[in-house]
């Protein structure tokens, strides 16, 4: 084992008497401060201690690890690599790039702090740089014993792996700018961070043999070879499971996109398969994150883009174009295949920006929509992958399905009810009961339950109890219901563990009810807007028999808004959505007020208040069209044009074909506008105002 002396200086002092930290090279580092400065606190809150990071790692200096230094007797790559043990040339290799094995590697920044090597810190052009003994290509041993010690290779330009073909080990690579390395042991400094990496990158290893030999399996599948897997003893692990898989989905998805990136073109791509499809969805992976690498910059020619084939020219304009400009003319024909979008990389998530060329010529956007191209900022890299069963969102406008009036339960079979408790009171036929025994489970007024769904494969439904009662029919539960964030319009892009309250209940059997589950209230921080990037510890929730909700949920208008508070109240059958419901019908009801004088059976009134809206004698309002029509009538006709392109004249309009039915700016398919009127008088009868 060569001795390792160390570099890294003790930390000086300041004037003040408290200790500073400086890196090797003298400076210090920059101080982030995670809260706002002294002068913009607010008084009475307490801002937490600002932390230090390294500029280079972005690492916590109070947590960071320092590399011990190389020994004496390296070298530097450009040195090392001219060692007679290490040059293998003969004359007839395909590249000039030496390729070499490196053992008791340490990778690690300009600041001497160990590093991870896959954290996207190659992709953000910070230097990163290893040291350890070299080896030549054919050695396998991966003592300490023989090799030639090197000091700060690189700066690694790429890190790769290899080694898909069923073997036990994948292996690792670096790319510097003079050689490849493949690594084989760590030092004992590096070596919990090396074992991580290697459990992601063999876990992608497993991934892309399963996909190259079932392409057809189901994320059960490759869940099934996961968890059977056995990790090799290096790494520590006992066994994988499908948390690991989720916990390292954005590296094995990358890896799956890098390997299909070198495919020819009669392999099929993995990336497109159902169960990458299923974990991309499951796991919320992005695509096309971190694909750019440090690389020297190469100028490419730009070939010149083909003009359009739907020009209309007379032939002499043609052979005078071609003449010319022979060959810049795109002559394919045919519709070609529209390329679908993936839905799921960087770019999809993106909104439309407003301001580029394609976004103005949108009909949204006050455009004509003849361009039909998408936002320069959701430009998919992914472009031809079927990642999304369903059609492109591009195409058309899908209109978010409103929640169901009435939810199509089941009963959940055949179990034991009881009641639990003395019965409250009788009224109307109905006893009512604090509490009852569904099975196993004691269910009492304010408690959450799942129900059983209808349709075949749906998830249940959760509610929550509000009162129960005995009758002739049996045993009744009057349920307000909760909505799963994923049936609003946030879709896949919500939580599966996320509830929304709506204003909806039902009076259901309580064979229904399949078991009971918990849901929890998260109520915000009383100064969250002090606490940015504070993260906020709540109960864990599985999605399957615990939940949370946040905000209540209006589907007509796709709103999300604050809970109500309810006033608590001693009634046994009180429902706070019956409340909000009947209210929300009392409404839209006009109701006159200040009554005036009785006259002909009519009753006068100074206001009329509806939908939360007063109105008076003198007040101006819309109405809607049907109310009234004006007895003169616009006379502008709408122009009829031809159905075909037979009944024109082509001597007269030899270019008609031109000319489309769609007029920029024309008000001919505009609605009619709302009439305008005064309230004179206000009056109701028997039927209402």
């Amino acid at each position: 084992m060569f001795a390792r002396k160390s570099k890294r200086k003790a930390p000086t002092k300041s004037p003040r008497g408290d200790s500073q930290v400086v890196t090797p090279d003298g400076k210090k580092p920059r101080r982030d401060r995670d809260v706002s400065d002294k002068e913009n606190e607010k008084p009475g809150i307490k801002v937490e201690v600002s932390s230090m990071k390294c500029r280079e790692c972005r690492q916590l200096l109070d947590d960071v690890a320092i590399f011990g230094g190389d020994v004496d007797q390296a070298e530097e790559e450009f040195v090392l690599l001219t060692h007679e043990s290490l040059s293998l040339f003969v004359g007839n290799e395909e590249t000039g790039r030496p390729q070499h094995k490196i053992t008791d590697f340490t990778v690690y920044d300009k600041s001497t702090h160990l590093c991870p090597f896959d954290a996207g810190l190659i992709e953000k052009n910070v230097e990163l740089y290893f040291s350890g003994l070299v080896k030549p290509i054919y050695d396998e041993d991966p003592g300490v014993g023989t090799g030639i010690p090197g000091k700060r290779l690189g700066p690694i330009n790429e890190w790769f792996t290899a080694g898909f073909d069923g073997g036990e080990k994948a292996l690792v690579g670096f790319s510097s700018a003079f050689a490849d390395y493949f690594l084989m042991e760590p030092s004992h400094a590096y070596a919990p961070l090396w074992a991580s990496i290697q459990e992601k990158i063999h876990m992608s290893k497993i991934v892309i043999e399963f996909l190259s030999d079932v392409p057809d399996a189901d994320y059960e599948d490759l869940v099934n070879r996961i968890q059977t897997s056995v990790p090799p003893p290096t790494l520590g692990v006992a066994k994988f499971t499908e948390d690991s898989l989720l916990r390292h989905a954005q590296f094995v998805v990358e890896q799956v996109e890098s390997y299909d990136n070198a495919r020819s073109d009669e392999e099929d791509s993995l990336l497109g398969t159902t169960c990458v499809r299923d974990l991309i969805h499951l796991a919320g992976v992005t695509l096309g994150k971190r694909r750019v690498a440090r690389r020297s910059a190469v100028v490419k020619e730009k070939a010149m883009k083909a003009s359009s084939t739907k020009a209309t020219t007379t032939r002499l304009v043609a052979e005078v174009m071609e003449k010319f400009f022979g060959g810049t003319v795109d002559v394919t024909t045919g519709n070609k295949i529209r390329r679908r979008r993936c839905g799921v990389c960087e770019a999809c998530l993106k909104p439309e920006c407003g301001k580029c060329t394609s976004c103005k010529d949108m009909v949204k956007f006050g455009g004509g929509g003849k361009l039909k191209q998408t936002c320069i900022d959701r430009r998919c890299p992914n472009l031809g992958l079927d990642l999304m069963e369903d059609s492109d969102p591009d195409d058309k406008d899908e209109k978010v399905k409103p929640s169901p009036s009435k939810m199509k339960v089941i009963k959940a079979g055949k179990v034991t009810t009881s009641w639990v408790g003395e019965a409250l009171y009788e009224e109307g036929g109905k006893v009512y009961y604090p509490g009852v025994r569904v099975g196993g489970d004691v269910i009492e007024g304010g408690e959450c339950v799942s129900v059983k769904n209808k349709d075949e494969g749906g998830l249940p439904y959760i509610g929550r109890v509000v009162y129960m009662w005995g009758e002739s029919g049996g045993k009744m539960v009057h349920v307000d219901w909760f909505m799963r964030a994923a049936d609003t319009i946030l879709q896949e892009t919500s939580q599966p563990d996320e509830l929304l309250i709506i204003d909806e209940c039902d009076d259901l059997s309580v064979e229904c009810i399949a078991g009971k589950v918990d849901v929890s209230h998260r109520v915000p921080h009383q100064n969250w807007s002090f606490m940015g990037g504070v993260e906020e510890q709540h109960p864990t929730t599985d999605g399957v028999s615990s939940f949370y909700y946040q905000k209540m949920y209006v589907p007509e208008f796709a709103r999300f808004v604050d809970p109500p508070s309810n006033e608590p109240t001693d009634d046994p059958d009180f429902c706070p959505s019956c409340v909000r419901i009947n209210e929300g019908k009392m409404r839209q009801v006009a109701v006159g007020k200040n009554e005036l004088k009785r006259e002909n059976g009519k009753i006068f009134y100074e206001f009329v208040c509806k939908d939360g809206v007063e109105y008076g004698v003198g007040d101006s309002v819309y109405l809607s069209v049907e109310t009234y029509s004006f007895k003169s009538k616009n006379k502008h006709k709408k122009q009829v044009l031809p159905k075909s392109l037979d009944e024109i004249d082509e001597d007269e309009y030899p270019e008609f074909y031109r000319k489309g039915g769609y007029v920029k700016g024309s008000n001919l398919e505009v609605a009619e506008p709302f009439r305008i009127g005064r309230i004179n008088e206000i009056f109701g009868g028997k039927k209402g105002v």
